[in-house]
């Protein structure tokens, strides 16, 4: 009978041995200790921990909530591993020998970008930390990423906006502009009741001295001292600002409009055209696009009827009848 309490005994002192984490006495660990640790959470407790590939506990589980290490880029040493964790509502980034990066203090914590930067949430705002241990932005009441661009974000702090570059972790466009604009390839900005374009990689496009800027997929229409321009979505000029009006390259291939008093007409890939050469390129080669063209400006429709032969008069008077035919 003693012999079987004896055996039970030390079954049970095995088995609790056995559900023990091991907890090495390292102040900071270094790397030869922490090959694959993971992120484990405790049973006993519910509380997060690391262990090793051995299952043996390297960072003792103290966190409520604790994410696997991640390889971060960082301007001081190159790489870094770093983990979220969590304590009580707080969460903050824990280096791989168990020191802290930041203590718990932040509401949330993005994932960090390629650059090695996180935004986090503070409060009823937003700030953004790096992964040498720096505070970078503070303060802002709200970001968006800018389409199709890897480093670029719109920051807005108080009635502000601003465009950050987290690769060089500056900023390309002060927070002092009244709003911006992220389009697929480039940015719109107000600055001083001024307008301006920069694209994905941080480049002015067009300078901020633009009256008015308008987007109407896929064109940009811009407006200075009564004239307007267009660009595209990726930021090339089509026409600068020379335009009595806003063409309409939406709904049509070519606009006609008097430019310095003489006829000409515009096509959409930025080929601007006088009447005679409109007859001699166009009309020539595909006459049946010409002659069904019946979108042109009354004036421009006369001014080319006029240039006209009379079968090719005919031509355009059956697909317009806005002109009476010249007589054969």
């Amino acid at each position: 009978m003693k012999r079987l309490i004896f055996c039970a005994a030390l079954f049970l002192s095995l088995l609790a041995g056995a559900q023990k984490p091991t907890y090495p006495v390292y102040k900071e660990l270094k790397d030869k200790d922490l090959e694959g640790i993971l992120s484990v959470q405790q049973d006993k407790k519910g509380l997060y921990g690391f262990a090793n590939a051995k299952e043996k506990f390297v960072i003792k589980p103290k966190f409520d909530e604790a994410e696997n290490f991640v390889v971060v880029s960082s301007k001081k040493e190159g790489t870094v591993f770093l983990a979220k964790v969590r304590s009580g509502e707080k969460w903050g980034v824990l280096k791989r020998n168990a020191l802290y990066l930041f203590p718990p203090q932040f509401d949330a914590i993005d994932d960090f970008t390629t650059y090695g930067t996180a935004f986090v949430k503070l409060g009823v705002g937003y700030g953004m930390i790096s992964s040498d241990g720096d505070l970078l932005l503070n303060s802002l009441s709200a970001y968006e990423k800018m389409k199709n661009s890897w480093t670029l974000y719109k920051i807005r702090e108080r009635s502000n906006e601003g465009l950050y570059d987290v690769k060089k972790r500056a900023y390309i466009i002060p927070p002092t502009a009244s709003s911006i604009q992220l389009l697929d390839h480039v940015a719109i900005y107000e600055k001083d009741g001024k307008t301006g374009i920069m694209d994905t990689e941080g480049n002015e496009v067009i300078p901020c001295n633009y009256d008015k800027v308008t987007l109407e997929s896929p064109y940009i229409y811009t407006e200075k001292d009564g004239k307007y321009g267009v660009i595209n979505e990726e930021g090339k000029i089509i026409y600068d600002c020379i335009l009595p009006k806003r063409p309409d390259f939406i709904a049509r291939e070519y606009e006609g409009m008097l430019l310095d008093g003489k006829p000409a007409i515009l096509r959409r890939d930025g080929t601007l055209l006088t009447a005679r050469e409109y007859d001699e390129q166009i009309f020539a080669a595909n006459p049946a696009v010409y002659s069904a063209d019946s979108l042109l400006p009354h004036f421009l429709k006369k001014h080319l009827y006029e240039t006209l032969s009379p079968v090719e008069a005919k031509n355009l008077w059956f697909a317009d009848h806005s002109f009476t035919p010249a007589p054969d």
